[in-house]
């Protein structure tokens, strides 16, 4: 049995699997557990601190994408290192700035809207100081009717009193989760999905299952077969320029999935964050099957992560309740953030930013296909990413380690598994997020050394 680390927790409003990880990076900070220290088994651990097996995971798993520990599978868990080919994770905290982060899921700040110009605007208007104050249930109608107008945006149309505001998508996932599941049922997603879904499911105690996919998304013989043998409750899908693959699924799968649900009585949760980078994305979900259907709209990666701004529909005889639980989770989305949106989707910025964005992701997914060229990077010249599939013999987990040894972050296929033994042997790369063009032209370059000379690096297998 390993000498047991003990983390000395300073837990505050945080969960307990964050600060188990907190204290896992200040212990590795002040260097009272050295480069290559064997961690407990996710077991060891949670007997010693009397914790679910859970909650040791998800704080390992935490650790990990912050780049502070890293797993060989049987022989164990182990903090960042160094060896021969290299600087490992050593005090990571200290490397993070020189970084050439490729983890972040959005484009660059450069291509958000003019924050100050629309401050300028809001305070020509005479009736500010009501943002201030609290709304009624359900929020105020033009911000519904803004809602109404993007989700039309989207290629949906719906009445405004039907749209329901929450505070970001994840809000409204939990909202829906709590409203349609119980304890015990199944929820199906994607193999690879939205890395909040495991965690909003533990916590509402329901069971994941992976569904099979290919480059058109999931297989329809695949879900038939989960929803005859698990007789799930409902099915999460980001079916357009997925996080993480950037797979979209194609109209015909969607309408042969949409079938097979409403068949089986399973409800369909659709994440539809990138809906609008597309010129011309296969209709949504909730257009081909609106009785079963949840649609999450968000503005966070099309407009701006920080207004916390999503748009909720689901099936006509759900509006009320899920307004209740609105009420209950938040009170209320800020007005101050829903009058922003507002304004932006009827001024015509909304539709500039997106058309920036899109030109950005061009050009981004040009250098990447420069770079990279024909080496297996699924994506799409619309994609906040790409899906790097990894040649032997490299292993996600040493792939993530080699690149950060060499000045690039990147995220592995693990981190969006729904079923971890199933990862796969792939990355995702960001082509975005703060990153000027160079330095990720720097670190796909990085990245394509690490491929082509494996040889050359000591031992890379696991």
């Amino acid at each position: 049995m390993t000498n047991l680390w003990k983390p000395d927790l300073d837990q505050g409003d945080s969960p307990l699997y964050m600060a188990i990880t907190d204290a896992l990076a200040r212990d590795i900070a002040s260097g009272h557990l050295p480069a290559e220290t064997r961690l407990p088994t996710h077991r060891e651990l949670a007997d010693e601190m009397k914790v679910a097996v859970g909650t040791v995971t998800r704080a390992y798993a935490e650790a990990e994408k912050r780049g502070l520990i890293y797993s060989l599978g049987r022989a164990g868990t182990f903090v960042g290192s160094a060896r021969s080919g290299g600087l490992r994770l050593v005090n990571a905290y200290e490397q993070l700035s020189d970084l050439i982060d490729l983890t972040r899921y959005r484009l660059a700040v450069s291509e958000d809207p003019d924050l100050l110009t629309t401050f300028r605007k809001l305070s020509r208007r005479s009736a500010n100081q009501s943002l201030l104050q609290y709304t009624p249930p359900g929020g105020l109608r033009h911000h519904r009717k803004a809602g109404a107008a993007w989700i039309a945006r989207l290629g949906r149309e719906v009445a405004p009193h039907s749209v329901v505001l929450t505070a970001g998508a994840q809000n409204a996932l939990n909202i829906v989760l709590s409203m349609i599941a119980r304890r015990g049922d199944w929820v199906v997603a994607e193999s690879h999905t939205y890395p909040s879904l495991p965690a909003l499911a533990e916590l509402h105690g329901l069971n994941l299952i992976a569904v099979d996919c290919d480059d058109e998304g999931p297989l329809p013989d695949a879900f038939e077969a989960i929803c005859r043998q698990k007789k799930p409750r409902s099915l999460f899908t980001n079916p357009t320029l997925n996080n993480p693959t950037s797979i979209t699924v194609s109209e015909a799968r969607r309408r042969q999935i949409a079938s097979i649900a409403a068949r089986h009585e399973v409800l369909i949760i659709e994440d539809a964050v990138n809906h609008a980078l597309p010129s011309d994305p296969p209709p949504l979900f909730c257009s081909i099957a609106p009785e079963i259907t949840f649609l999450i709209a968000s503005l966070s990666k099309v407009l701006a992560a920080g207004l916390r701004v999503c748009y909720m529909v689901g099936p006509s005889h759900t509006t009320a309740r899920l307004q209740e639980l609105v009420h209950t989770s938040v009170h209320i989305v800020s007005p101050i953030c829903l009058e922003i949106a507002a304004m932006w989707i009827s001024d015509g910025t909304a539709e500039r930013t997106l058309a920036l964005r899109r030109n950005e992701c061009r050009t981004r997914y040009e250098i990447a296909m420069e770079v990279l060229g024909e080496r297996k990077l699924i994506t799409s010249c619309e994609a906040y990413s790409g899906w790097l599939e990894l040649p032997p013999p490299w292993t996600a987990k040493e792939f993530v380690l080699e690149a950060f040894a060499r000045g690039v972050k990147l995220s592995p296929a693990e981190s969006f598994a729904v079923e971890k033994k199933k990862a796969g042997n792939a990355v995702r790369i960001c082509l975005g997020g703060n990153t000027s063009r160079e330095s990720l032209r720097q670190g796909l370059l990085i990245i394509r050394d690490i491929l082509d000379k494996p040889s050359q690096l000591e031992s890379p297998r696991v």
